[in-house]
């Protein structure tokens, strides 16, 4: 039986065992949202060099360099993931059960 994948860890079975399980849905499609043309501004996600300009200087450390980060569309979409740790990590401590993040289509389509 083949599982759903998971964003960036391995797939595991939550059992039932009568604590709540949470899960994190992106309904995006990852490969179209990143691939986009930053020329075109109308309804595309913000870039990294956007994401700079609009929360300088939070995101000029070298971690967030174009050799160690994702730039354009899809770096921002690696920020919506990033922003969701903290949220994961508490809710694993809650309910017992690691938070499965799912995305409609993923990198890897």
């Amino acid at each position: 039986m083949s599982t759903a994948r998971t964003y960036n860890q391995n797939h595991v079975d939550r059992t039932h065992d009568g604590r709540r399980r949470i899960s994190i849905y992106w309904t995006w499609s990852y490969p179209w949202e990143a691939q986009r043309d930053p020329t075109e501004m109308y309804n595309r996600y913000s870039t990294m060099t956007e994401v700079r300009n609009a929360l300088w200087p939070n995101y000029e450390t070298p971690e967030y360099d174009a050799a160690h980060f994702l730039q354009g569309i899809a770096g921002t979409l690696e920020l919506f993931h990033r922003s969701t740790l903290a949220f994961q990590e508490l809710a694993e401590a809650a309910t017992g059960h690691p938070v499965a993040v799912f995305q409609r289509i993923d990198q890897a389509g």
